[in-house]
């Protein structure tokens, strides 16, 4: 799926179960995505999106939750809510 489609799809994203329908390699593409959006200029919209997949990878492939979240911390992202209060959201 090319980027557009994955940003397109992805706006129907509410909860972190709405993933359920998506493949494994696209919510990867996407947790990318956002978080090299985040990385250049930190939103909560990025974040929260990260969240929901980083959620619903652990629910589903433990594997795949366990990259993201050795993504995170490389991009000094240590925890979810600690990251919303640092920027007041």
């Amino acid at each position: 799926m090319t980027q557009n489609a994955i940003t397109t799809k992805s706006m129907h994203i509410t909860k972190a179960s709405d993933f359920k329908s998506w493949d494994m390699s696209d919510m990867s593409d996407l947790f990318w995505m956002k978080l090299s959006e985040y990385i250049k200029e930190p939103n909560f919209a990025a974040l929260k999106m990260m969240e929901r997949a980083w959620l619903w990878a652990v629910h589903e492939d433990v594997a795949l939750g366990n990259s993201f979240m050795h993504a995170l911390h490389w991009a000094g992202i240590e925890d979810f809510y600690e990251e919303y209060e640092k920027h007041g959201w």
